[in-house]
């Protein structure tokens, strides 16, 4: 039986993408400026100014690596990096302002198991208290789907649960105020068409987007490891064509997966945007999983 899928990366041996990435949102319009001083545990918000501990720095700083907040804090975009929500959703927001983040991404509930907790009605309020506070637009922050999740399914059980967790997800995005979520698509398993797959996925998109009001829900470019879809762009762009509100519907172009996937970002950027914008179109690109990858191009 079909147990669900850990659909962020291949198998070990199969590694392509670094642990410690950075998230960036597309869509760039952002004049905040904030600075942490080291010396008096200080942020500098155009809110004003607050006392930060030493450790919710340390906490923050577990979720990125040196190299990408040293990025992050030299960028004038809205980048960010995907922070732990582990002690309390509602400091995020200031966890994500300490490392210089202007965006960043989060997981909504456990990645790993089908367990569904509501959201705690205070924790929604500081989450939306410190976005303000901080400066983060809800626009920009980019929660990533339950790695469990897989519309393809054809297990009636997995599927159930599939089409559950991600209405509650983008349900919990409504109740923060967050505009983006992106997941994956799911795994064929080798049991149906890519078409068929395409469909399902589609029909579960529209599913979600029917019980809800404004969230983009966002398609991740894959790698195409196992049975896994979403690593070409005519099949992203057959899903895209099958969901009812387009306005609705968005892809987070993962920069490791896509080379993984063959498309050669590294010798031939230009040619492979050119490429997604025809397939595609770029009124689709809502945001970016800013990945290196530690193999070759097609390592999938």
């Amino acid at each position: 039986a079909d147990k669900g899928l850990d659909l962020e990366a291949p198998p070990k041996k199969r590694n392509v993408a670094t642990k410690k990435s950075a998230t960036v949102v597309a869509k760039q319009e952002s004049d905040k400026t904030e600075e942490k001083s080291a010396s008096d545990g200080i942020l500098k918000t155009e809110k004003g100014n607050a006392k930060i501990p030493a450790a919710w720095f340390e906490q923050a700083k577990q979720s990125l690596s040196a190299s990408a907040i040293d990025n992050i804090k030299k960028s004038s975009k809205l980048i960010g990096g995907h922070l732990t929500t582990k002690g309390s959703l509602g400091k995020l927001p200031e966890n994500a302002a300490v490392v210089g983040c202007r965006s960043f991404s989060l997981f909504l509930r456990s990645n790993m198991n089908w367990k569904i907790v509501p959201l705690k009605e205070d924790m929604v309020v500081k989450f939306k208290e410190n976005c303000e506070k901080y400066g983060f637009d809800a626009r920009h922050i980019m929660p990533h789907g339950c790695y469990l999740l897989n519309a393809v399914s054809t297990d009636a059980d997995i599927f159930r649960k599939t089409c559950e967790t991600l209405l509650f997800e983008v349900q919990s995005c409504e109740k923060l105020g967050i505009k983006l979520y992106a997941f994956h698509p799911g795994s064929t398993r080798g049991i149906v068409t890519i078409d068929e797959a395409c469909s399902r996925v589609a029909k579960v998109v529209n599913e979600v987007i029917a019980q809800t009001k404004d969230v983009v829900i966002m398609l991740e470019c894959m790698a195409g490891q196992g049975f896994t879809v979403g690593n070409k762009f005519e099949d992203l762009k057959k899903i895209i064509d099958l969901v009812e509100n387009k306005d609705r519907i968005g892809i987070c172009f993962d920069t490791c997966h896509v080379f993984a996937a063959g498309y050669d970002i590294k010798n031939k950027y230009e040619e492979v945007m050119e490429e997604f914008d025809k397939i595609i179109g770029f009124r689709y690109l809502k945001g970016v999983h800013l990945n290196d990858s530690k193999g070759e191009k097609v390592f999938n």
